[in-house]
């Protein structure tokens, strides 16, 4: 198991995340994406 520190500096990176939404009753569909960069911060960066 990562430790808490190890968890975030391996989620640094692109992420991209694609929803479909199914409305039945009204026949529709509804698409979603969003892309985001997480990106690690300094240590004196934290204090901000």
């Amino acid at each position: 198991m990562l430790s808490f520190q190890d968890f975030f500096t391996a989620c640094a990176g692109k992420w991209t995340t694609e929803r479909i939404y199914h409305y039945v009753q009204e026949g529709q569909v509804e698409r979603s994406y969003t892309e985001f960069r997480v990106t690690t911060i300094a240590p004196n960066q934290k204090q901000q």
